[in-house]
């Protein structure tokens, strides 16, 4: 049995001065509950077989669950307790809080990490949901309470964000029943959410930005070009798709072919398409010899920009298709993913039949729609650069 799920709190909703809250809260959830301590649930799973874990994102936290088709009411007696009936010990606080800031310190140690929480920064503002941290702040993570943490849970782990997927050998009615038993006396009201999502859009006059995050003793450097890209919601979101596989989602792709391939500047390259329910950014990663930096994000743009005047050809849109539908199968191959699949699909209200439209929505697209929406949403007009490493400011 697979069992997924999201719940719709990620770090966007910290409130400020208060980054890593959701961060934290997820890895509580599993340090207790007001009826069994950590080593009390940790037996529960082990001694069965099975697995349950939580991990936070941007816009929302996600959890996924392991067992057999008989232990399926254990699991989720246990995924309820620890939702509605959290304890946060204050030693699981504590080392909640140790175990956080150790993966910042790591994180600030990470060239790829220092440019993309700086390119966040300087797209959305540092003081803002889409632009802080994940993680949170070293400042914020010290000084957040037990009290301060109950209180996030509280009021923002409530049923009216969480969505729950079962995939397996089951019986639906019982299972329904049983969900309805566990979680359907629940009622507490949601937050404002249509706000959060909406700051994305509240955003720092568009325009062009480079910055160094200087790093010594490195000899490999990160170079980021983002810019704020699209919202997952919107129409043109599946030629945007399509746009960023041709020109850095592959190995062969127009981004890597060029710097890799051809030029011999990258370790590799790609880039990237964050799209959610808030206007997420599009980014293009390098990884290069410091001293080949400057000379590699030029290439990079020149590329972004033959793209966007040229156009993609119709061999490349033909390989796009293939690859997009195929890829989309190959990832549905056990109930785990089937399962976080079905999450996805109920997050984004795409609709119970997204799986078999999917294919025809890609396989649909021509290439001037490919062609107008990179021209429309990822235009190489504005962005911001970001190089980390030991790199002289050029």
């Amino acid at each position: 049995m697979a069992v997924a799920g999201c719940i719709g709190c990620g770090s966007a909703f910290d409130p400020p001065g208060k980054q890593g809250a959701t961060c934290m809260t997820m890895q509580l959830l599993s340090e207790g509950t007001v009826l069994h301590d950590k080593l009390e649930l940790a037996a529960m799973l082990e001694d069965n077989g099975m697995a349950l874990t939580f991990a936070a994102e941007r816009e929302r936290s996600d959890f996924a669950g392991r067992c057999l088709s008989e232990d399926l009411p254990l699991l989720l007696g246990i995924l309820a307790e620890e939702l509605r009936q959290p304890g946060f010990p204050p030693e699981g606080v504590e080392r909640v809080r140790v175990h956080t800031l150790n993966s910042l310190r790591r994180s600030a140690d990470d060239t790829f990490d220092r440019a993309y929480n700086r390119g966040r920064a300087l797209l959305y503002g540092g003081d803002q949901p889409y632009g802080w941290p994940t993680l949170g702040t070293e400042q914020a993570v010290q000084s957040l309470t037990r009290e301060d943490l109950l209180g996030f849970c509280r009021d923002n782990v409530v049923p009216a964000r969480i969505l729950l997927a079962i995939v397996g050998d089951i019986d639906s009615a019982a299972t329904a029943d049983l969900v309805s038993k566990l979680f359907g006396d629940w009622k507490v009201p949601g937050g404002d959410d249509a706000a959060i999502y909406a700051s994305a859009d509240n955003t720092l006059p568009l325009g062009k930005a480079t910055e160094i995050v200087t790093m010594p003793d490195r000899s490999n450097a990160t170079v980021l070009i983002m810019r704020r890209g699209i919202k997952r919601n919107e129409e043109d979101y599946y030629a945007v798709m399509v746009a960023n596989y041709l020109f850095g989602g592959d190995f062969l792709a127009r981004l890597n072919e060029r710097l890799r391939v051809r030029e011999g500047f990258t370790y590799g390259s790609y880039s990237f398409l964050n799209a959610g329910r808030g206007r997420g950014a599009w980014t293009l990663y390098i990884q290069v010899n410091p001293a080949n930096a400057k000379q590699a994000s030029e290439i990079a743009l020149e590329e972004w920009h033959r793209m966007h005047t040229e156009g993609i050809s119709e061999e490349e849109l033909q390989k796009a298709k293939s690859y997009l539908t195929g890829n989309f199968a190959v990832q549905l191959n056990n109930i785990g993913a089937i399962a976080s699949a079905l999450a996805e699909i109920a997050y984004h209200n795409l609709g119970l039949d997204y799986v078999e439209r999917y294919p025809r929505i890609v396989n649909s697209l021509t290439r001037e729609q490919v062609d107008s929406a990179f021209r429309k949403h990822l235009s190489p007009e504005d962005y911001v650069i970001v190089a980390a490493g030991s790199i002289n400011d050029q």
